[in-house]
């Protein structure tokens, strides 16, 4: 099945860039360090036969290009798995490989070089077939730039390299072979490709590689396309200020396309290995093709900095203004998202993020507990709350200062209010995750008196008064103001964006302790490890005894039943990471009435709206019944749920599902798949043991 065209990243790991490209009639986008792409220039991918030239219809305006024919989406057939995108037409005898090479990125502090891991590139292979032609054949890959700043030809700078660049940011390059492999950097482009002869015109702004191919041969093309980004990189006042990781290993664009290019074998050969595992695991299309994407999109928004020997790894977030905001870095929700592909792939970054989290971005605050208030103008007393965590560490390319977030702000209801209860939560899943999965012992041990902090906050959440305590954190931060904490949903509807009583965060306490425990006992901590179970019991214990048996639905509010008729299958998100890890598989056998409880709440929920959350129109899944608004990965989250911990055959009986989730990431905006997904790939391989 041949994959639709639509905008795709091509991102390498940390390099905060992408070449992102993939839809008829869209152009393509060279984009560094921007929160959405935007395209800046058409990509020329043509071959040029009998006087014919023939080109893919990667270009914004066809009308620009009237000697040429332009070939339809539909003359393309594509494949697209999370590390190679390959175009191809029999018609024109052309194949287009983007290789994006996902390494795995180990500790920087305990490994060696690093080369490999961080190339901020990608590989691409050109294939030419014209063994069916008694005539010659010239192939091109160019572009026509329209960005800032002019082309520059890569062979004044290179003695081993022809092609374009843009200054020190990109190069576009291969090895030349005279007469047969050579820059066109031309303003008459189609003339000079329709001619085969080389050409460079510094005041030029479309060029590429020209490859000539004899009749009936076949000819196979290896292209680097390098990003760098020298100097500074971030600003901070945390100690966090670096340049990329990546200029260690590389002084110059021309080394990274020069590596590009002496390694296409082990890139080939890596990307075919981690393909063949990820096709494995997912088992159907519409899950491969959602991993590609996602895997692609987080990438596009990684940042890998070197800060003077100290290595801090950034995801910049991709999601729209409503679901949270894009820009920011480190946002812990998305952290939190990221967990089951970084467990899988690169288990350094969430220690990263947790250490610099606990040693800038840690804040002991102060809580009210809204039913204590006597009158709306007389606030409730503030009581102790303990150490959470800023929302997120910083904007673009700048930290803010310790402790506090770019995003929250006080006085606010809804975007921009504080998460401090929900990201109190993500505290617990990065710390217990990493420390769960990775083989890190030293760390986890000193990290107990930290998840005894977390454990002390949530125990204050639930109420100062031990003897009320029953499992629910019910308590606002104080730093809220006079408005109210959100949850990561802010912008799917107030059902879910609301803090104070919502059943996904009752959920994800129990799931919070849950982890914490485990945690606990495999570090030998009996003690605490019997306080966060206790802790678990009561949350277990509030939410079957609000359960409506009688519409076998759990209220979406749980501190007030009553508030809202709303179904919301959004609660079943923070089991995915659990679940994950393999710590539901007993939930069954130790919480048997919370797990009928939340069985029954999903089949409920997989009802047609406003009954359930299933859309009647197309069928797809909502995150509650009553807002059409989504967002694709806590979907993918919730399916994974249902899938692998109740056993319920999505397919089967929600046959629209996963194709809704797909349907919702196309984006055809500027922010495309980056937004719409933010890359949250849950179905990847399982842990083992």
């Amino acid at each position: 099945m041949s994959t639709p065209l639509f905008q795709t990243n091509h991102s390498p790991l940390g390099a905060w860039a992408s070449l992102t490209f993939g839809a008829a009639g869209k152009g393509i986008g060279i984009d560094d360090q921007r929160l959405a792409t935007t395209s800046n220039a058409d990509l020329l991918v043509t071959v040029t036969r009998d006087g014919t030239t023939t080109a893919f219809p990667f270009i914004e305006n066809a009308g620009n290009y009237s000697s040429w024919r332009i070939l339809s989406a539909d003359a393309i057939t594509r494949n697209l798995t999370p590390c190679v995108d390959e175009f191809s037409t029999g018609e024109a005898g052309i194949t287009l490989r983007v290789f994006t090479p996902h390494a795995a990125l180990p500790n920087p502090k305990r490994s060696g070089n690093l080369q490999y891991a961080t190339v901020p590139g990608l590989f691409i292979e050109m294939i030419v077939d014209n063994s069916g032609s008694d005539s010659p054949a010239t192939a091109f890959v160019g572009l026509n730039y329209r960005g800032e700043g002019s082309l520059r030809p890569v062979d004044w700078s290179s003695k081993t390299m022809c092609g374009i660049g843009r200054a020190g940011e990109w190069i576009l390059a291969a090895a030349p072979v005279k007469d047969e492999i050579f820059t066109i950097l031309s303003a008459n482009l189609a003339e000079q490709i329709a001619g085969g002869t080389s050409a460079i015109d510094p005041t030029s702004s479309s060029g590429g590689i020209a490859i000539k191919v004899g009749p009936r041969m076949k000819r196979t093309v290896n292209l680097a396309f390098a990003f760098y980004h020298g100097g500074s990189a971030t600003q901070s006042s945390v100690a966090t200020s670096g340049r990329y990781l990546y200029t260690v290993y590389f002084p110059r664009v021309e080394a990274v396309a020069n590596f590009l290019l002496q390694n296409h074998q082990k890139i080939r050969e890596s990307c075919g290995s981690l393909d063949s595992r990820t096709t494995a695991a997912c088992g159907d299309a519409e899950k491969l093709s959602l991993i590609s994407r996602g895997i692609r999109a987080y990438e596009a928004n990684t940042q890998l900095i070197d800060a003077e020997g100290v290595p801090y790894f950034a995801v910049i977030s991709g999601g729209s203004e409503q679901e949270g905001g894009r820009g920011y870095r480190n946002a812990l929700d998305q952290a939190v998202d990221h967990l089951p592909w970084e467990l899988y792939r690169n288990p350094w970054v969430i220690r990263n993020i947790f250490d610099l989290g606990t040693t800038s971005y840690a804040y002991h605050d102060k809580v009210r507990f809204p039913m204590d208030a006597e009158s709306p103008t007389d606030p409730a007393p503030l009581r102790e709350g303990g150490m959470t965590f800023a929302h997120d560490f910083g904007y673009h390319g700048c930290y803010t200062p310790a402790g506090v977030s770019a995003y929250e702000s006080a006085n606010r209801t809804g975007a921009g209010s504080f998460m401090s209860t929900e990201v109190l939560l993500n505290g617990v899943y990065l710390l217990t995750s990493y420390a769960l999965l990775a083989d890190d012992t030293p760390w986890a041990k000193t990290r107990l008196p930290f998840a005894r902090e977390l454990l002390t906050n949530m125990e204050n959440r639930d109420h100062w008064d031990p003897e009320r305590r029953n499992g629910l954190l019910k308590a606002e931060s104080e730093k809220v103001g006079t408005g109210a904490e959100v949850t990561a949903f802010v912008g799917a509807g107030e059902v879910l964006e609301r803090a104070h009583g919502s059943l996904y965060l009752a959920v994800k306490t129990f799931c919070a302790n849950l982890m914490l425990t485990t945690y606990f006992q495999n570090n030998n901590d009996l003690h605490t490890a019997d306080y966060s179970y206790a802790f678990a019991q009561k949350t277990a214990q509030s939410l079957v005894a609000t359960f409506n048996a009688d519409a076998g639905i759990l209220p979406a509010n749980v501190l007030n039943p009553g508030a809202t008729a709303e179904r919301m299958i959004a609660a079943l998100e923070p089991l995915a990471v659990p679940t994950y890890l393999g710590l539901t598989s007993t939930l069954a056998e130790y919480f048997p009435e919370l797990f009928n409880v939340l069985k029954t709440h999903a089949m409920t929920c997989l009802k047609h709206a406003p009954e359930g959350c299933v859309d009647p129109a197309t069928g797809a899944l909502r995150l509650t019944s009553g807002s059409s608004r989504t967002i694709p990965a806590k979907v993918i989250s919730v399916l994974y749920v249902l899938e692998r911990l109740f056993g319920i055959d999505v397919q089967a009986v929600l046959p629209g599902a996963w194709k809704g989730v797909l349907e919702s990431a196309d984006a055809t905006d500027g922010r495309l798949i980056t937004a719409a997904l933010y890359a949250k790939p849950v179905v990847v391989p399982q842990p083992q043991g």
